[in-house]
């Protein structure tokens, strides 16, 4: 069973372990555990089953546009299963980021990644190249 459940301090000490452990993102400097804290951004939390974490999520109003900007932590792949990783995402925060997206009346949704694995499972939801290592999803009017 899937829960969406708030980020607190007592998981900063695993968000900072994925992010090491993350080829995509250990490289960015300007990326903090603390950004992924229930009470930064729009919403941040973190998608979880019977087995425990699985992404750490934040919602953002994109500076530019009227959009959703997105932001995740995965779990290390030798800590959550793509299978795992995979119904989490479908299940859980897809639907969730349509929702909150309509619901406060963004016109899309959008989410940085240079990950062909990440852009090639996006796009079957819709996600499209959007520029700049950008992939968006406009929400039907």
């Amino acid at each position: 069973m899937l829960r969406i459940i708030t980020t607190e301090k007592t998981d900063l000490g695993q968000i900072r372990e994925w992010m090491k452990e993350d080829p995509w993102h250990s490289h960015l400097p300007n990326q903090t555990a603390e950004e992924l804290l229930t009470g930064a951004g729009l919403l941040c939390f973190c998608i979880q089953d019977d087995k425990g974490p699985i992404v750490f999520v934040r919602f953002d109003k994109d500076d530019d546009e009227n959009l959703l900007r997105i932001s995740t932590q995965f779990a290390p792949e030798s800590e959550v299963s793509k299978r795992r990783l995979v119904v989490s995402l479908t299940r859980s925060l897809v639907p969730m980021i349509i929702k909150f997206g309509k619901d406060n009346k963004f016109d899309g949704a959008v989410y940085e990644s240079v990950s062909s694995k990440l852009i090639e499972f996006m796009s079957k939801f819709g996600f499209r190249p959007a520029g700049n290592n950008d992939y968006m999803l406009a929400f039907e009017v």
